[in-house]
């Protein structure tokens, strides 16, 4: 069996990551890359992480102004609820503060996969075991809009995740794992104020937009086989 995870440390605060880290080509600039169909072996995934520029803690009172709420009130699915606040090391009742999550510049926690039998499946994470396939029920992604300068997200592995449009505020994401997932609507991405071209990492078989519809939602389509 091959474990295909996530890392948790690519991002750190203030790099700039070039898509060639995204499978999209050594040197190329995210701003001028090109939507472009291509494939690739599990082996050649690259990894999304979680990283930050401080280590989260809890707030001193639910009172200050940089709070935003507790991770219980700002996810609409209490199961990602739970998940977020262990990859930030908190509690589910636990006061999300505002630097925290802008402090964040990638999350590969919440999505893990593997592979078994020649096919993608949702694998557990031992680290965090509220987060990967624990999440096999999620339907939507919805309280994610607060982590505002997240470059990169794994959400592979949510086999009834749907809904992506809480990521259309994230201006400064450059790629998105969706392998093994329900999406199949791809128009959910298209944001005018992202800054970059969108990398999308989808399983083969998944439905895949046409090139002209890349070209329009600024994303580009990269199919991974097991």
């Amino acid at each position: 069996m091959k474990i295909i995870r996530c890392a948790r440390a690519l991002c750190t605060v203030g790099l700039v990551l070039s898509l060639s880290a995204c499978g999209t080509g050594a040197g190329a600039s995210p701003a001028a890359i090109e939507p472009t169909e291509s494939t690739g072996s599990a082996s050649e995934m690259p990894h999304a992480g979680v990283s930050s520029d401080s280590t989260p803690t809890r707030a001193e009172s639910s009172d200050q102004p940089d709070t935003l709420g507790t991770y219980r009130q700002l996810f609409a699915e209490p199961a990602l609820a739970q998940c977020m606040s262990e990859i930030m090391g908190q509690h589910v009742d636990d006061q999300l503060t505002r630097k925290a999550a802008e402090g964040m510049t990638g999350i590969g926690g919440i999505g893990n996969i593997t592979v078994r039998n020649g096919r993608f499946v949702p694998a557990e994470d031992t680290e965090n075991p509220h987060c990967a396939a624990a999440l096999q029920h999620v339907t939507s992604i919805a309280g994610i809009e607060h982590f505002t300068n997240i470059q990169t997200l794994c959400l592979d592995g949510l086999i009834n995740l749907r809904d992506l449009t809480p990521v259309r505020g994230l201006r400064q994401l450059m790629s998105i794992r969706l392998l093994d997932t329900a999406v199949t609507d791809f128009s959910q991405l298209n944001s005018p104020t992202r800054i970059y071209n969108l990398d999308v990492f989808i399983s083969a078989g998944m439905p895949t937009p046409t090139i002209a519809q890349q070209r329009a939602w600024r994303i580009n389509i990269i199919t991974q086989a097991p």
